[in-house]
């Protein structure tokens, strides 16, 4: 990029964003600058976005100066962005190395499926209702945001389907302490069960589904929910005190 040709890595990522609206208006393309949005959903604020580019309203580019690789949390953004914009392809750009680092993330527009296994629906357990909030995530495509994105959705989602959902307090004990009370990322519903969110590719991981399995452990109830969320498909599975059923 010329950008970054003539300038070079070390200037603050505001530089390269005022020289790359320069260079796309010199060039005759449309580009829109720190464009900002706010989900909503049922009414209420779930989280707010600010990108940095977006050109000829199709394409979103988030720049980045930093001295390392891309990390997870880069692409995270800019997938949050994609799904909020209704955008379906964005560019990473990094300007903090000598040689400009580049990548291409496409977000496809397919409607996941939603696998529950059938053992769970012979269980005491709201799976019907959770199978209609997870429905409407998916219908309003909201199933590719981040994971602290997705647990804000899924709470109102949830109480708006008469779940009684509320943030999961846990106590921990160790070896006869009691640890400080604390909030967790998971959700108590109804008073009997918990649920817990996960966003793995290749899906629900050992480590999600020894967490929940403590956590169960610790406030003495019996079964866990543990929903994965990728883009082509949302899986739920079972969790208990003493083992996993897929």
């Amino acid at each position: 990029m010329r950008v970054h040709r003539e300038l070079g890595p070390g200037w603050d990522e505001y530089d390269y964003h005022v020289c790359i609206m320069d260079e796309l208006s010199r060039m005759g393309i449309s580009a829109e600058s720190t464009t900002r949005g706010v989900l909503r959903h049922r009414g209420k604020v779930v989280d707010r976005f600010e990108l940095d580019v977006i050109v000829d309203s199709k394409l979103i580019l988030e720049l980045k100066h930093i001295p390392c690789e891309f990390v997870p949390a880069n692409y995270v953004q800019l997938i949050n962005y994609l799904t909020y914009w209704r955008k379906s392809i964005g560019i990473l750009y990094n300007f903090g190395q000598e040689k400009l680092r580049v990548r291409r993330l496409r977000l496809l527009d397919k409607r996941p499926s939603i696998s529950i296994a059938r053992h769970i629906r012979a269980k005491t357990l709201p799976i019907d209702k959770l199978a209609q909030v997870l429905d409407v995530l998916v219908t309003y495509k909201y199933h590719t945001f981040s994971l602290p994105t997705l647990n804000k959705l899924f709470h109102i989602e949830a109480n708006h389907h008469d779940l009684s959902c509320q943030q999961l307090q846990v106590q921990p004990t160790c070896l006869g302490r009691n640890l400080p009370p604390r909030t967790v990322d998971a959700w108590k519903l109804n008073e009997e069960f918990i649920v817990q969110l996960a966003a793995n590719r290749d899906g629900p991981s050992q480590q999600n589904k020894a967490i929940l399995r403590y956590r169960l452990k610790h406030l003495n109830i019996k079964t866990g929910i543990l929903i994965n969320f990728t883009p082509s498909e949302i899986s739920v599975c079972t969790v208990s005190q003493s083992k996993t059923t897929p």
